[in-house]
């Protein structure tokens, strides 16, 4: 029992309806305590809230105290790395004495988590530039089609005062010249 730590992990949880939230967390922690090496000592589940962000009305948001007793420190931190926590705070022991090994192979598993989110993260920027490449050349070929100027409609939808006259006028331009081409046909 001399090297168990105990710590407290508060973890939080945004969603809806506030009974989902609540349950998925009380979940969570059933979870964590099925774990080997892991023992959930205390858990308090606090009552969901609406959110106050105007933009997040609809939302709720709700956090858990939970005291776990663990074998080492290297599950600690893989605890930190899986579980990813609002925040943790140490109990017991006051200090903890560790070896170069350990030490080295904790860094390790941190150093390869954030390779992993590091790679995920440039991935994703580089699929954004590309998407944003290919709306933007199908963008101009619209407007090739409609005999606009790319540029004009991109300066025009970027102002939001102007993208709905700017659809407004797409629309009496397109049919401007539906109507000269009926009239050359005739």
């Amino acid at each position: 029992m001399a090297n168990k730590i105990k710590a407290l992990f508060v973890y939080e949880v945004l969603g809806r309806p506030p009974e989902h939230i609540k349950k998925a967390l009380e979940e969570f922690i059933d979870k964590l305590d099925k774990q080997k090496g892991l023992k959930v000592e205390n858990r308090k589940i606090h009552e969901p809230n609406a959110c106050e962000d105007e933009e997040a009305k609809d939302l709720f948001t709700t956090f858990a105290e939970v005291e776990l007793l663990i074998d080492d420190l290297g599950l600690l931190f893989s605890v930190i790395y899986n579980t990813l926590p609002a925040s943790v705070e140490i109990i017991s022991p006051s200090e903890i004495d560790i070896k170069n090994f350990d030490l080295s192979s904790i860094i390790t598993d941190l150093t390869l988590k954030l390779h992993k989110y590091d790679e995920i993260a440039k991935t994703i920027s580089i699929e954004k530039a590309g998407l944003i490449n290919i709306i933007k050349g199908l963008q101009e070929e619209v407007e090739r089609l409609n005999g606009n100027s790319p540029k004009q409609v991109i300066i025009e939808e970027n102002n939001p005062e102007n993208r709905e006259n700017s659809k407004v006028e797409t629309k009496k331009n397109n049919s401007k010249k539906v109507n000269k081409k009926d009239k050359k046909n005739n």
